[in-house]
């Protein structure tokens, strides 16, 4: 997640999900638990836009159909404007 530390309420954060496997994996990311985008892909960026303060809960989720499905996930800190 950028910026790393804190993410002003009104900005954008750009999320980076990582996922390792053959056949690769569909990885989707979650915001608050909700899916917002999937694709089929090792690395899959995505800007998010005009950051609220209920976007506290970040997770990457991958699953190729073999194996355990990994999911990664990170509480980000938002500050007022």
């Amino acid at each position: 997640v950028h910026p790393i530390n804190m993410v002003t309420e009104g900005n954008n954060m750009t999320v980076l999900c990582i996922a390792m496997g053959t056949p690769t994996p569909t990885v989707t990311l979650y915001l608050n638990g909700h899916p917002i985008r999937s694709a089929v892909s090792r690395h899959m960026v995505t800007e998010i836009h005009n950051v609220t303060r209920d976007m506290e809960q970040v997770s990457c989720y991958a699953d190729n159909g073999y194996g355990t499905p990994m999911q990664a996930s990170r509480k980000i800190t938002i500050s007022s404007k």
